[in-house]
C-alpha cells in the first residue's frame, strides 16, 4: 500500500509541475506574485524528491529481502537437513544348509520340526544417527493369499504393534551412519510334514511383516512392509508385496 501511495504522489507532483510550467509560460506572473510561484515550485519539487527517496529506500529493502531469501534457499539446498536412511531392509532365511556336516553357505527358511525363521537386516545408509529405533517383525502361516486372509493377517500384526506402543515411545536404541542391526522373527508354531505337503500343493502360504520407526533431525520416520510367498511356497522361494500395508515415510 505504501508503494502505491508513493507512486500516486509522484504522479500528482509531476502533473502539478507540468501544469505550473505551462501556466507560467502562457501567463507570466506579475512581479508581486513571482515569490509565490517560486515557493510553489520548490514545495512541489521537495515533495517529489521525498517521494523518490522513499521509493528508492523501499526498493533497496525489497532487494535485500530477496537476496536474503535466495541465500537461505541456496544454503538449504547446498546443506540439506542430515537424515538417517534405514529403508534398505533385507530378509534372509535363518537355517544353514549343511552337507556331510559342512556348511554350504546356503540357507532355508524352515526344516521339519522347527518354525519358519527369518533374519531381518537393517542398515543405516544415511548421514545422521537413527535415534529411538524400534523394529518388530513377524511371520505367519495362512491358507491362502486372498484379500480377506491378507486383511486378517494385517489386522493381527497391527494389534501386536499397538501392544508395544510403550516400548516404541521409550526406545533408546541408536544406529549410527554406516552401521546396522538385525532382528529375528519366526512363526508361532512348528512346521510339520503336513505343512510341508500343503506348501508343495499351493494350499498354504507364509506372510512376513516388519515395522520400523526412528527419528533424526528431519523428523520421525516409519517403514512398514508385508510380503507373501508365491505358491507353491518356497518352491522356489519368491515373495510378493501385499496390497494394504507397505509404506515408507
Amino acid at each position: 500500500m505504501v508503494d502505491i501511495t508513493v507512486a500516486l504522489v509522484l504522479c500528482v507532483t509531476a502533473a502539478v509541475m507540468a501544469y505550473m510550467g505551462v501556466h507560467v509560460t502562457l501567463h507570466p506572473p506579475r512581479e508581486k506574485n513571482k515569490n509565490y510561484w517560486k515557493a510553489s515550485f520548490w514545495a512541489v519539487a521537495l515533495l517529489a524528491s521525498v517521494g523518490v527517496i522513499v521509493q528508492a529506500v523501499r526498493n533497496n529493502q525489497t532487494q535485500d529481502s530477496l537476496r536474503k531469501q535466495l541465500t537461505d534457499i541456496q544454503a538449504n539446498t547446498a546443506k540439506p537437513t542430515p537424515s538417517a536412511d534405514l529403508h534398505d531392509v533385507r530378509w534372509d532365511a535363518a537355517y544353514n544348509v549343511a552337507v556331510n556336516g559342512i556348511n554350504t553357505g546356503s540357507h532355508v527358511p524352515f526344516t521339519i520340526g522347527k518354525p519358519v525363521v527369518y533374519n531381518i537386516g537393517i542398515s543405516n545408509k544415511g548421514i545422521a544417527a537413527a535415534k529411538g529405533f524400534w523394529v518388530y517383525a513377524k511371520v505367519y502361516n495362512a491358507a491362502d493369499d486372498s484379500e480377506q486372509t491378507e486383511a486378517a493377517m494385517t489386522n493381527q500384526f497391527k494389534n501386536e504393534i499397538a501392544s508395544h506402543s510403550q516400548d516404541i515411545a521409550q526406545s533408546t536404541i541408536r544406529i549410527e551412519p554406516g552401521t546396522g542391526t538385525f532382528s529375528t522373527t519366526h512363526t508361532d508354531y512348528i512346521i510339520s510334514k503336513a505343512d510341508k505337503a500343503k506348501f508343495d500343493a499351493g494350499k498354504e502360504v507364509v506372510y512376513l511383516y516388519y515395522y520400523l520407526t526412528w527419528r533424526d533431525p528431519s523428523g520421525v520416520h516409519r517403514d512398514k512392509q508385508c510380503l507373501v510367498t508365491q505358491t507353491p511356497a518356497f518352491n522356489p522361494e519368491v515373495w510378493h508385496y501385499c496390497h494394504d500395508f507397505s509404506s515408507r515415510e
